[in-house]
């Protein structure tokens, strides 16, 4: 799981209409300059748990007291994902994330 990329689950009674595609990966940093590299765009859109966002201070939770959301937002990322994206686009992004290493 450490270096995996994890894509979204979609159940097989669902369908999707992706906003964002989303994906993890414990090197999400690297990763996003490696797609910066490749010209790919990309977005961190939640680099901070929601839990200890400011606007939800008053709630009283603090760093560490949702860890699985903590380790998301250090490992999420999203991908370019819109109706204009042309099958050799998409491919080329599957390639590049592939040979991430």
């Amino acid at each position: 799981f450490d270096s995996a990329i994890i894509t979204p689950f979609i159940d097989a009674n669902c369908i999707s209409i992706f906003n964002q595609y989303t994906i993890r990966h414990s090197r999400r940093d690297e990763l996003q300059n490696y797609l910066n590299e490749h010209t790919i765009g990309n977005c961190i859109y939640y680099p901070i748990s929601l839990h200890v966002q400011p606007c939800f201070s008053d709630l009283g939770y603090k760093e560490g007291d949702c860890p699985e959301s903590e380790k998301a937002s250090k490992e999420v990322i999203s991908l370019p994902v819109f109706p204009g994206l042309t099958q050799g686009q998409l491919d080329y992004v599957v390639q590049v994330i592939n040979s991430f290493n």
